[in-house]
């Protein structure tokens, strides 16, 4: 490939915080540049592309012809359907809607004309995510996980630390928001939330028994919401690209320090949490105001095999537990569309991705209270959750059982009791394309 040939990059999901931090990433890259956008709210798009100071022309199209007319004569064509991401008017498609549905029907159409994809979608990948590669494949295109995004980093760290022969005891990534503690005040605060915190602040050391510690700030924080389905997304799609494991169903998710990671993410006869090695988990990071965040970043936890380098390290400052036979490296941020060019140019030059054809991790959904037939799924808000479900994380593909992202639109078929895990013969409306795939999962698996 010549690398200053220009890449044609087709954006969907374009209007949104992600989108615009690509279009940004894009307007500054000197071989890359969209082509075409899509998005529910094309003016939006327009205006977001003068706010970056974009100079090319901008065109708000209806059809797939003034599609291929307009990025023919190089100006962005801005298009409101998926259906109309015409793969002739792009070389990698970025696709970022959020959908599953959505997401799988503009994906098939790209790899199926194969063009490579860089997939940002979570919630696709997590449901779908190998039964579309095996069809990229078939097609002479793959699929990437979007740098930027925590499940790539976290792989690209766990690739890392593999490369270099190191022991991965644990491995994952803070959760989006911190909590804040005045240790005068005794109040913890989470965004624009504050609440009392007495308990928090006698627990602010781990101390020797970290298990009942954990457990002592998870009960002193039970008023504020901590665990979001969009960590358990992530989670599952980073444990289906690197093949770590899940330690249990619903993840630890503990409240520590940054400093506390490598005494806390262990096996339980060491002291720790963890019932095996290669577990993959989130935790919530406490600090002071004053302290750094680890800004929704990355981190595995390696064992070290000798006690003097461990102490080398430890002066250094990196965090190393306090028996000094675990290391924890971190990379303290994910810099969301900022990163993706790196993936553009991997998706570009086709460079092999080598993942199952079914998932390692399902992402499943237990109700979370009685539930009347007819009662209709929708996945809402910031993190992506749907009312009435709690994420069930399981090791392997599970027959019968409906990915949490799949109920999107569907209606319960009969009553429900609380704690059920949902089954595919529990619904209707699970969109067409979505079943097509999970079948083609569950049969290689």
């Amino acid at each position: 490939m010549n690398e200053q040939s220009e890449v044609r990059v087709a954006l969907t999901g374009a209007g949104g915080g992600f989108g615009r931090t690509v279009l940004l990433a894009l307007s500054r890259h000197p071989t890359q540049r969209p082509s075409v956008l899509c998005d529910l709210d094309t003016g939006a798009v327009r205006t977001l592309l003068a706010d970056l100071g974009y100079a090319a022309p901008v065109r708000i199209c209806a059809s797939a012809p003034e599609v291929r007319d307009a990025v023919a004569e190089g100006a962005i064509a801005i298009v409101a359907d998926v259906d109309l991401v015409d793969p002739q008017s792009f070389d990698v498609l970025v696709e970022a809607t959020g959908s599953v549905p959505v997401s799988a029907r503009v994906t098939l159409a790209a790899v199926a004309a194969g063009r490579s994809v860089v997939m940002v979608s979570k919630e696709t990948e997590a449901t779908v995510g190998p039964a579309l590669r095996h069809r990229a494949r078939a097609h002479g295109a793959v699929i990437h996980a979007g740098a930027g995004d925590q499940p790539a980093n976290l792989a690209a760290l766990v690739r890392w630390s593999r490369d270099l022969g190191l022991e991965i005891v644990a491995a994952g990534k803070s959760s989006e928001y911190d909590l804040v503690l005045d240790l005068d005040a005794a109040s913890v605060s989470l965004l624009d939330v504050t609440a009392p915190a007495t308990g928090l602040v006698e627990q602010w050391q781990l101390g020797d028994d970290v298990r009942a510690a954990v457990t002592a700030r998870q009960t002193a924080t039970a008023g504020l919401k901590l665990r979001a389905a969009a960590d358990y997304c992530e989670m599952t799609v980073a444990a289906n690209l690197t093949g770590l494991r899940i330690d249990t169903p619903e993840m630890h998710y503990p409240i520590l320090r940054t400093v506390e990671l490598a005494d806390a993410l262990r096996l339980r006869e060491d002291g720790g949490l963890l019932q095996q090695c290669g577990a993959i988990d989130v935790f919530t990071s406490l600090r002071r105001a004053d302290e750094a965040s680890f800004a929704g970043g990355e981190f595995v936890v390696v064992r070290v095999a000798d006690r003097e380098v461990a102490d080398l390290l430890a002066a250094k400052g990196h965090v190393v537990s306090r028996t000094r036979d675990l290391l924890c490296i971190g990379l303290p941020f994910h810099l969301m569309g900022l990163e993706i060019p790196r993936t553009i140019a991997a998706a570009y030059a086709r460079m092999p991705e080598r993942l199952p054809d079914a998932p390692l991790v399902s992402m499943l959904a237990r109700t979370t209270q009685a539930l009347p037939s007819g009662h209709r799924f929708a996945v809402a808000g910031h993190h992506h959750e749907i009312a009435g479900t709690h994420p069930w994380l399981h090791t392997g593909d599970v027959a019968g059982a409906v990915p949490y992202y799949a109920l999107d639109g569907a209606r319960l078929r009969r009553d429900v009791a609380p704690g059920h895990l949902l089954q595919m013969d529990d619904v209707d409306g699970v969109a067409p394309v979505v079943l097509e795939l999970l079948a083609e999962q569950h049969t290689a698996s």
